[in-house]
Formats: C-alpha cells, sequence, structure tokens
C-alpha cells in the first residue's frame, strides 16, 4: 500500500528520523509472511472408558475398576501421572423408541481422559495398552512441538525478510527508492497448526502405526518502508 508524503515536521520526532523522512517522504506497507515445518516430538491423545448398566451405581463403579486400571496401566508405560488429565465425565440415561414410545435402556457413563506422549514413537504402544486395559473409545491425536517458540522465532524471521524483499520488488516496479530496513513493524498473531490424526490402524505386527507428519508454524507482519520516486 502506497501513501501520501509523511509530515515529517511533527514535534518530538528524532532529528534522524526527520532527516530520513525528508530523503524517503513517502511511505509503503507490505506484508510478510513465513510458514515453518517442524517434526513434532510430542502429542495428547484424547481416550476414554464408556459403561453401561441398567443401574447407575453399577454403570459408575464398572467404569472406575476400568478408568483405574487404565491409568495404572499408563502410568506403568511410562506415562508421568501429571501427563494423564480427566477430559470429560458425562452420565446419561439411553432410551430405545418402540412405536412412538420412550422407553429407558440403562445409563451410560463415559470418563475421557487427555494423555500427554513425549515420546511420540511410543504412540501406538501406548494406545493399544490402554486398549488392552479396557479404553473403549479413542477419539484423536493431536501432534505438536514442546517448544514452539523456537520455530516461530524462525518463522518471525523469514517473515520480516519476506517484506524486505516485497518492498525491494515493488520499489523496483515503481522506480523509486526504497529504504533497506522498515521503519515501523506490526506483528500480527499466528499459532502452530496442530496436525490431527483421527486414523487409527492395525499393522502387521499388532501394534497401531502412528505417522506424525509436520506441524506448521507461521508468522505474519506488517512493515512500513519509507521512499522515494526516482526522476523521469
Amino acid at each position: 500500500m502506497l501513501s501520501v508524503p509523511l509530515n515529517y515536521g511533527t514535534p518530538n520526532v528524532p532529528s534522524h528520523i526527520s532527516q530520513m523522512f525528508r530523503q524517503f517522504p513517502y511511505q509503503l506497507k507490505v506484508v510478510g509472511t513465513a510458514d515453518v515445518q517442524v517434526t513434532p516430538d510430542m502429542a495428547s491423545v484424547s481416550l476414554g472408558v464408556s459403561t453401561e448398566n441398567q443401574e447407575l451405581k453399577l454403570a459408575q463403579e464398572q467404569n472406575t475398576q476400568i478408568v483405574n486400571r487404565v491409568i495404572q496401566g499408563l502410568i506403568g508405560a511410562g506415562i508421568p501421572q501429571k501427563d494423564i488429565q480427566t477430559q470429560s465425565y458425562t452420565i446419561d440415561p439411553q432410551y430405545d423408541y418402540v412405536e412412538g414410545r420412550q422407553i429407558f435402556r440403562n445409563y451410560r457413563v463415559v470418563h475421557m481422559l487427555l494423555v500427554t506422549i513425549r515420546n511420540i514413537d511410543r504412540i501406538g504402544t501406548v494406545i493399544d495398552g490402554a486398549v488392552a486395559n479396557g479404553a473403549n473409545i479413542i477419539n484423536n491425536i493431536v501432534f505438536s512441538t514442546a517448544d514452539p517458540s523456537r520455530y516461530y522465532k524462525q518463522a518471525l524471521t523469514l517473515a520480516i525478510n519476506d517484506a524486505i524483499n516485497k518492498a525491494s520488488v515493488i520499489g523496483q516496479s515503481i522506480r523509486a527508492i526504497v529504504s533497506k530496513m522498515p521503519v515501523h513493524v506490526v506483528e500480527e498473531s499466528s499459532q502452530p497448526i496442530p496436525f490431527e490424526d483421527r486414523q487409527l490402524l492395525k499393522a502387521a505386527e499388532g501394534i497401531t502405526p502412528i505417522q506424525p507428519g509436520q506441524i506448521n508454524i507461521s508468522a505474519r507482519v506488517v512493515a512500513t518502508f519509507t521512499y522515494r520516486p526516482l526522476p523521469h
């Protein structure tokens, strides 16, 4: 975006900035973007236990027994207790509908756990162990990285370089001399995009194969440059 000449006579503007504005009196804004592809090093798995019984107390007791067995199995597989968190706990009455009538069938109790796995090579083994201990719900797996800020800084540097390159190209296109560095940069928020895998398939050797793929970390900036047109 191009603009009208800057007002370099504004009070409280440092003298070297005013001098630069006199040399480059026009303003140019460009958007710089960048993406960094990262191999994930951790994952969150949503798994749980669903039990049904006509007696609510029995459905709860059965659920508690199985969930405790699943949790102990996870701890035994090397998952710290701090990485095992209750995600939800629900109780729902179930009904059948016969000839337009609602007939009570039983109660369903669902206890969901959110499990953080910091060694993604063991995701399949951890899931299979949970299922063997009674987990009968596996909702999804979300891959992420333990240090997103490290990669975001890389993306941010690339985004600023992208803005500088774009400003240079625009300057050549409009026959203008553009300042080499921006006079103002606005960082627009961006978050890592987690990779979600809902597909769980059994491998021939019996361990669920999990492919982590890559996650995308993006950065976006709006950079302001100054410029002056070349004489015709």
